[in-house]
């Protein structure tokens, strides 16, 4: 498994079989009518995951800077701080007796409608590509779209 994960890693070998994924489609509630009924669910070769772990992890550090009030992909953070969050902005308002504006955007599926070049030049702009498994082209290459 180390050779495997050294050739991926170190190497940049990562053979097509491994980038491949088989999408299931699950039910989300009994009856089912509408596409949206359904959760895909992607299963990917067990290396790949591994090595998809890896460079998360490597990312981490780096996950903090975005903006102060992130919370998803940061481990330790969970929507119930979020919440906590609003929930806390409100308290003060109504303690201040100040004007409160919320907003809420739902980014859903924003991965897939987003610019994956400007993404790559996001990482770059945070200095990723200093490191070389971050490197943006080092992600790009491992990035498969269908």
């Amino acid at each position: 498994m180390l050779e495997i994960v050294n050739q991926m890693y170190v190497e940049g070998k990562i053979a097509d079989k491994q980038k491949h994924g088989m999408i299931v489609c699950i039910p989300k509630k009994p009856k089912l009518t509408h596409p949206e009924d359904y959760r895909p669910l992607t299963l990917l070769n067990a290396d790949y995951k591994m090595m998809s772990r890896i460079l998360a992890y490597r990312l981490s550090p780096w996950l903090t800077t975005l903006h102060p009030s992130q919370h998803c992909g940061i481990r330790g953070h969970t929507v119930f701080e979020a919440l906590a969050t609003v929930r806390d902005a409100i308290a003060n308002a109504e303690y201040s007796r100040s004007k409160l504006c919320l907003l809420s955007l739902d980014f859903k599926e924003a991965f897939d409608n987003i610019s994956h070049s400007y993404l790559f030049n996001i990482l770059k702009t945070y200095g990723l590509s200093a490191v070389p498994a971050t490197h943006p082209r080092y992600v790009q290459e491992r990035y498969v779209v269908y």
